[in-house]
Order: C-alpha cells, then structure tokens, then sequence
C-alpha cells in the first residue's frame, strides 16, 4: 500500500463564499487558507524553581521598586 502526502489541510472548506461588499453578492473564493496555527508562545518558558527564574523575578521586583521610588510624591494642596 503506498501513501501519498499532500500539504492540503482536510478540515479546510471546499467551498468557501465570502460577501463583497462593492458588488453585494457573496462570491466564491476558489482559493481556500490551509495554513493552520497549531502552537503561539511569546517569550521564552522558565521553570519557576529554577536559578534562572529566581533571577528573573528578582530583577523585576527591583526594577519595580526603583519605578515607585523615581515617581515624585503628588502633593495636592486644597484651596481655603
């Protein structure tokens, strides 16, 4: 038995319309998206017990406190 591998996405709709809004009608799109997103990370992942991340949370608990020690005091003053 021999298999043969495509790059199309099975899941993906055969016969997608999509609404025009210039000529207000819905028209066939013959090409259909098969690129699917199957993973999404923003930065990178620390184990939290590790030294690395006890370094990390140190310097933005430092960085935290010099950003609320470099904020002047408001004084508001009440009129008489």
């Amino acid at each position: 038995m021999t298999r043969v591998w495509k790059a199309d996405n099975p899941e993906a709709a055969h016969n997608l319309a999509r609404f025009s809004n210039a000529e207000r009608v819905f028209k066939y799109d013959p090409t259909v998206e098969q690129a699917v997103l199957h993973f999404a990370q923003e930065g990178p992942l620390v184990n939290a017990s590790s030294d690395e991340a006890k370094e990390q949370l140190s310097r933005e608990e430092a960085a935290t406190k010099t950003a609320v020690t470099a904020r002047p005091a408001a004084t508001a003053e009440l009129p008489p």
